[in-house]
Order: C-alpha cells, then sequence, then structure tokens
C-alpha cells in the first residue's frame, strides 16, 4: 500500500504487509549531474530486511536498466 508521495522531492514511501510481517520502503530519485541515482531504504524485522534486501537489488537495478533503455514502438 501507499502511503506517501513527494513528487517535488521526488520520493515515495510504501507498505507491505505479509504473514503478520510489516516491510517500510522509502523509494528515492536524485538528480545528479549526468544522471539520476535511485535509491531504496529498507525497514522492518531485521532478517526480513536482510532476506529481502537482494531481492530488491535486483529489481530496483533491472528497473534502472529498463529505464535507461526505453523500448521503442
Amino acid at each position: 500500500m501507499v502511503k506517501a508521495v513527494d513528487e517535488a522531492a521526488r520520493r515515495w514511501s510504501w507498505e507491505v504487509r505479509a504473514l503478520g510481517v510489516s516491510l517500510q520502503l522509502l523509494h528515492t530519485l536524485d538528480a545528479c549531474q549526468k544522471d539520476t541515482h535511485a535509491g531504496l531504504v529498507l525497514q522492518g524485522p531485521l532478517p526480513v530486511v536482510l532476506l529481502y534486501r537482494p531481492v530488491a537489488r535486483w529489481a530496483l537495478r533491472r528497473l534502472v536498466a529498463v529505464s535507461a533503455h526505453p523500448r521503442r514502438g
């Protein structure tokens, strides 16, 4: 569930709940000189964060790679 969106700051947060566990995610986009850096902050029980972190990193890298090379129709 999306919790908050700050379009001006290019940040949004959402929450995932499953099996009685809650995980808070904060996505960020920060403009740099030549590109944009995408980030993710995870908050929740340490074992869940440690298990989800590699999956989130893979998904974020894949999303950024796809965004860098948009499909042409």
